[in-house]
């Protein structure tokens, strides 16, 4: 908990440093740009790194590499943290029943709020994956006019993503005992 409340601070610090870098670089430009008005001036300013389109496209291109590939990363580990967080909850609160002296049934600790049982994968998720995996094959051909095309790579891996959970599933269901 300690680590975790040190990485939010961490990004704040790194958050609040960033929006500062890049309002001082905005006030610089905008600043240059006015002095870019007289001919003395914009000698002196065109060879600075800041000046220019392309330091506030690399700044842009920075922030949304950033988001891009950040904001991902931030909600799993939200919702891995309140998940471990009701985990420790149900944990918690079995062990104080059990110190207690409390004998618990299957039923009691599946009423428990916070409780979660096996999660089963139903064949339905295996067809929803191949069927999506068809549908960008065919979105990325009517799209590129040509069956090699990134959007329809994808769609193949995802198509057969799904076709191996459907044969695994036909495999495993083959050998299974009745009974189980």
């Amino acid at each position: 908990m300690e680590t975790l409340s040190e990485l939010i601070l961490l990004l704040g610090q790194f958050l609040s440093d960033s929006l500062n870098y890049l309002m001082h670089s905005i006030s610089v430009y905008i600043q240059t740009s006015l002095e870019s008005i007289s001919p003395s001036s914009s000698e002196i300013s065109s060879n600075a790194p800041w000046s220019g389109e392309s330091y506030v496209g690399r700044l842009t291109g920075l922030f949304f590499v950033i988001i891009f590939f950040g904001l991902p990363i931030w909600i799993v580990l939200i919702v891995n943290f309140f998940k471990n967080r009701r985990a420790k909850l149900v944990h918690d609160t079995l062990q104080i029943a059990l110190q207690n002296g409390q004998e618990l049934s299957v039923d009691v600790i599946k009423s428990l709020p916070g409780y979660e049982g096996e999660k089963k994968k139903d064949s339905n998720q295996a067809f929803t994956t191949t069927g999506t995996g068809l549908g960008l094959i065919f979105f990325g051909l009517l799209l590129f006019q040509s069956l090699y095309n990134p959007l329809s790579g994808i769609g193949a891996l995802i198509f057969f993503i799904g076709l191996a959970e459907l044969v695994g599933k036909y495999i495993i269901q083959k050998d299974r005992p009745a009974n189980v």
